[in-house]
């Protein structure tokens, strides 16, 4: 290892290595949210599609193999994946809402999953931006 020995080089390397780490966090939350929008609006437009042309449940998996083939590498096109992003969108027809839209997708999915009503699906999504109460 190099030593280096320059007057506050070691406070200026800690606050190089702050702010790629505070970037980095940023862009994954960046990312995770356009995930979210994109699943929302892929569950809208598949379940309008499937009323316009009244496609069964089956086109799930002829949707997720043409994913795939379109997008080798790229998870998160499951048939599973799908079908939850449908019932996303079908939980929230109108708009993502915001809290909703600022969690990552695993977190979505959970909340769908375990609870039947809106309000206590939201009221979860809002709790994750509460800091920590210390007891």
């Amino acid at each position: 290892m190099l030593e280096v020995s320059l007057e506050g080089y070691e406070s200026f390397l800690r606050d190089l290595k702050t702010r790629i780490g505070q970037t980095q966090v940023r862009a994954a939350l960046a990312v995770s949210r356009e995930l979210v929008a994109l699943y929302w609006q892929l569950g809208k437009d598949i379940t309008e599609a499937q009323s316009r042309y009244t496609w069964g449940d089956k086109v799930l998996e002829r949707i997720a193999v043409d994913l795939k083939v379109a997008f080798p590498g790229v998870e998160g096109f499951s048939r599973t994946n799908l079908y939850r992003m449908r019932v996303f969108y079908r939980a929230y027809p109108e708009i993502v809402p915001q809290a909703v839209g600022q969690i990552p997708w695993g977190h979505n999915v959970v909340l769908l999953e375990k609870l039947k009503e809106s309000d206590q699906r939201l009221w979860y999504a809002h709790k994750t931006f509460e800091p920590e109460s210390k007891n």
